[in-house]
């Protein structure tokens, strides 16, 4: 489980398939913690966990966030379980297609 006690308290509402203004409430309070951060390897992992409890707006735009903030998640995204519910969705494909090419920038860059 996560140290982070939000999203732990989300996580678990979740899981234990509380109420839906509940866990709205406590996934909105991952997200605005998660957006504000640095970290965008932060964003990233706030949006595995908003995507599996299927909180698909507030997932992508964190997960876009993070590869705007050069998380380049891709190959990583295609395979992270937290992200199935995801992957057929139109945005996801957009965000992937960012972090591929935020990938091969990072890659260019490296072999110069």
């Amino acid at each position: 489980m996560p140290q982070d006690w939000t999203v732990r308290r989300f996580l678990e509402a979740c899981v234990q398939r509380r109420p839906q203004p509940e866990i709205s409430v406590l996934a909105d309070t991952v997200s605005r913690e998660r957006m504000g951060s640095h970290d965008p390897e932060r964003k990233y992992t706030g949006a595995g966990y908003l995507a599996f409890c299927e909180q698909r707006e507030s997932a992508l735009r964190l997960l876009r966030a993070s590869v705007e903030g050069n998380y380049c998640a891709y190959p990583a995204m295609d395979t992270d379980p937290l992200f199935a519910h995801l992957r057929e969705d139109s945005e996801f494909g957009k965000i992937r297609s960012a972090a591929i090419e935020c990938r091969n920038r990072f890659l260019a860059r490296r072999s110069n």
